[in-house]
């Protein structure tokens, strides 16, 4: 997402969201198979209180469609994806105004994930693994207008379908 992303740009069916908790705090992540790392603004990292698991050391320049200065890795994030996805993670912290966090391919393929978008869901685990579905093409929008307004997404995203499988991985 860069700066010049604006609401006439945005179209919820170029854009997947999964309800993620983090930390116990509710967000809506942005799965993006064009990122190669998994990352949020500083300005995510403030709203989730995620500050004491900054690692301010790690500095730098991300670069793909834009570009934007590193301010470090949140570390030790614990992450439940829908209702039964529970890892540790960690995101690259990058500078920028718009609260924002995305799935990367680091961790998709950490954890085998398989982005169905004719099931509309993210599956952890690979073939026969655990269904996540993505949020509804409504609130889909409203999240991605929210974070180009740099509004705080604080209202909980459900999801729609339910599975009995529990992954929970840590590292």
């Amino acid at each position: 997402l860069g700066d010049g992303f604006s609401r006439g740009a945005l179209n919820a069916d170029h854009m997947l969201f999964v309800s993620c908790k983090m930390d116990e705090r509710e967000v809506a992540m942005l799965v993006d198979t064009g990122a190669s790392t998994s990352a949020m603004s500083m300005h995510m990292v403030q709203l989730l209180g995620l500050e004491a698991k900054m690692n301010a050391t790690i500095h730098g320049r991300a670069k793909g469609v834009g570009s934007s200065s590193i301010l470090g890795v949140v570390e030790h994030v614990n992450c439940m994806i829908g209702e039964n996805v529970g890892f540790r993670s960690f995101f690259m912290v990058l500078e920028g105004a718009m609260p924002y966090c995305i799935l990367g391919l680091d961790q998709m393929r950490r954890f085998n994930c398989i982005v169905d978008v004719g099931g509309n869901s993210l599956i952890f685990g690979g073939p026969g693994g655990v269904s996540v579905p993505f949020l509804p093409k409504d609130q889909a929008s409203s999240v991605a207008y929210c974070m180009i307004q740099g509004e705080n997404q604080n209202q909980p995203h459900p999801t729609t379908a339910s599975t009995t499988a529990t992954t929970t991985t840590t590292t």
